[in-house]
């Protein structure tokens, strides 16, 4: 079977923290993170089914936005690194 993982981790990888926005509407980066997401279920490395980009999405506050991006910062550093890394964030934060 195609392993994925590195190439969703390199996605993954080049989203700056900064870069994910408070918002209602899509952002590409909050866009990429849902794909991610489906793909990496659709491989079987996770096990939650993603169908909308706001299940990736934390709260819309300030202070959520902050430790997300916070966390996200911390997950890039992280060696080694999986696909996991980065989605348990949204399992944190409660959006799925």
């Amino acid at each position: 079977m195609l392993n994925v993982e590195p190439k969703l981790i390199a996605l993954l990888k080049d989203i700056p923290a900064y870069a994910f926005k408070k918002t209602t509407g899509p952002i590409p980066e909050w866009e990429t993170l849902a794909h991610v997401a489906m793909t990496a279920t659709l491989s079987g490395l996770w096990d939650i089914e993603i169908e909308s980009v706001q299940q990736v999405m934390p709260a819309n506050n300030a202070d959520s936005l902050a430790q997300f991006r916070n966390d996200w910062a911390i997950a890039q550093q992280k060696t080694p690194l999986s696909v996991v890394d980065f989605l348990n964030l949204i399992k944190k934060y409660d959006v799925v």
